[in-house]
């Protein structure tokens, strides 16, 4: 419903328009009739007619719900009363239009209320008086969508200025229109303003690579609407700068519309690349011409990397085939790997550095002494294992055959090939402690060949050094394995029988003196006939190894007194 005071559209008739005594010609009245009518009919917003002192002389039904008033209070109210008091300093910004003149207000509601709005006033001459059609367009959807934009503008106004990396739109022309501080001052140009309407052709050191990267980012754009790549541009200083590009499309289908470029500055990641691919590949030289063998173990000591020379001291043709595999594959036993694995890893684990000579196993299942030593690579405490162990491996094989040669050189007499005197006494001491431990019996017999002395007075030393090889022999092959005989001095042999009582003892005596007395040996070496006097003794707890020595050594005397070529005690 629509409230009317004395003005009202009603009065308006056709074909004249009567007001007071004096009538309208009938275009006349109705056009501003229709004015009138067309602005009543068709408003859909708060909507009000106010004579020339401001006065409300009509309103819609819209305005009075918006603004909460009552028609009563509406009707000769003033204009003011719609609106909120302007702040202090505040002009108003009238827009003049061809129907309306609009300006933007706060307007009041009745219960203290406030909502921007769009103001849109229309004189109109009736009657001789000037009357205004004003709407209200409430545009308080249209202001919040507004502080939201300008907000987020200034959210990414910031987020562009302070970004870490450089950031530019080009043009289709391949102009740069914008940039932020970032890009400008990685290229050397200091502030934004001297980079933006600049050729990025500038940023190429030949125009070559310009084209090349305009070709493939153009085109790349056009297909994903989106470009990564790495490339290296020119500074202000004519220095070079590498840097990751990514080249986004404003719209794919239309690149005219701008290009977006993000670029960081790599030229320090790209040196430092460089130096670990230098590195890297001096590493993989090293690895591979290494004159020591390397192996790398991974997770459940799985053999993750392997040398040329590591393969070579196995007897592998290629490290190939030993990659993937578990590191038992290459150790002796089940037992030795899992034994290695208990003591040493420990070692590892507790960073102690260690050296070892280990036998390992090689490709035809012998075995192969290397000198082994090992580092995990995980830097924590303790380190974890899994992440990686290296081993470096030393081929010790000829080293260690020339130190067993020197042990047995050192341990043996260099005529007979026996134990000699020092070793004779150390085996002997090591074997009687464990058979006391044992609680087992042992026994020793101390041999002298009858008569040496004559066969090197008449034949000489090279018949009396036959003599003690043929004698060695005869005895040796008339011992178990597990026995131990010695050379002692000159032409005494001493020898002692593992877990044997005295009478095994006598036996084993007896069937060594009967051995000499009837070997032909001598014989086909023209040498005289050779007999050998025996002194036995078994051990009596706890006497220790020479009180058992010397009461063989009593016997042997014993067994020369009594005519030799015989054992002393006799069975």
């Amino acid at each position: 419903m629509t409230c009317k005071k004395e003005f009202s559209l009603e009065k308006i008739s056709s074909p004249g328009l009567k007001v007071g005594e004096k009538e309208l010609k009938a275009p006349e009245a109705n056009l501003q009739k229709n004015r009138l009518s067309l602005l009543q009919e068709a408003a859909f917003e708060p909507m009000a007619i106010f004579d020339k002192e401001r006065k409300c002389l009509e309103a819609n039904d819209i305005l009075l719900d918006v603004f909460g008033y009552s028609a009563e209070e509406t009707i000769g109210a003033n204009l003011h009363k719609l609106f909120a008091p302007r702040p202090e300093g505040e002009l108003e910004h009238k827009t003049i239009g061809r129907f309306f003149d609009s300006y933007e207000a706060t307007m009041l509601r009745r219960d203290g209320s406030k909502f921007p709005a769009l103001v849109q006033e229309k004189e109109l001459r009736y009657q001789g008086e000037t009357v205004q059609v004003i709407k209200f367009h409430d545009i308080s959807k249209s202001k919040g969508i507004q502080e939201r934009l300008k907000f987020a503008l200034a959210e990414l106004d910031t987020i562009f200025t302070n970004s870490m990396v450089g950031i530019a739109l080009i043009d289709a022309s391949r102009i740069i229109r914008r940039a932020n501080p970032r890009f400008s001052e990685t290229l050397g140009y200091g502030n934004p303003q001297n980079i933006v309407g600049m050729d990025i052709k500038e940023l190429y050191f030949c125009e070559k690579e310009f084209e090349a990267f305009g070709i493939h980012y153009i085109t790349t754009l056009k297909e994903n609407g989106i470009v990564h790549t790495d490339a290296k541009f020119k500074c202000k200083n004519s220095s070079p700068i590498w840097a990751r590009v990514v080249g986004k499309a404003i719209d794919q289908n239309d690149l005219n519309r701008g290009i977006i470029w993000i670029a960081e500055d790599i030229t320090e990641q790209r040196t430092t690349q460089k130096e670990l691919q230098l590195a890297y590949n001096e590493l993989e030289a090293i690895f591979n011409n290494s004159l020591v063998g390397i192996l790398l173990l991974g997770q459940n000591r799985k053999i993750h990397r392997v040398n040329k020379r590591l393969a070579t001291i196995l007897g592998y043709d290629e490290p190939l085939e030993l990659l993937g595999k578990g590191v038992e594959k290459i150790h002796l036993s089940e037992k030795n790997f899992k034994e290695f694995g208990e003591k040493h890893y420990n070692s590892l684990k507790q960073r102690d550095v260690f050296q070892i000579d280990y036998q390992l196993k090689r490709k035809d299942g012998s075995p192969a002494w290397v000198t082994l030593s090992g580092q995990a690579l995980d830097s924590a405490d303790p380190p974890d294992l899994d992440k990686g162990v290296l081993w470096m491996m030393d081929d010790a094989t000829k080293r260690k055959k020339a130190e067993e040669k020197l042990v047995r050189i050192a341990a043996t007499d260099s005529l007979t090939k026996l134990n000699n005197r020092r070793h004779f006494f150390s085996l002997g001491h090591e074997e009687l402690a464990l058979h006391l431990h044992n609680a087992q019996p042992l026994s020793v017999l101390m041999l002298d060949i009858d008569h040496f002395k004559n066969v090197n007075d008449t034949l000489g030393h090279q018949a009396g050094d036959k003599v003690l090889k043929i004698f060695s022999k005869i005895c040796a092959v008339n011992l178990r394995s597990v026995d131990i005989i010695g050379r002692i001095g000159g032409e005494e042999f001493a020898v002692i029988l593992t877990n044997t009582p005295r009478s095994q003892a006598q036996r084993t005596a007896e069937r060594i003196r009967l051995a000499i007395e009837t070997s032909p040996e001598f014989t086909k070496q023209s040498l005289p006939k050779i007999t050998v006097s025996i002194g036995i003794a078994t051990n009596q707890p706890p006497e220790n190894l020479d009180a058992i020595i010397c009461r063989a050594d009593k016997n042997l005397y014993q067994a020369k007194s009594n005519g030799r070529n015989r054992i002393e005690p006799n069975p």
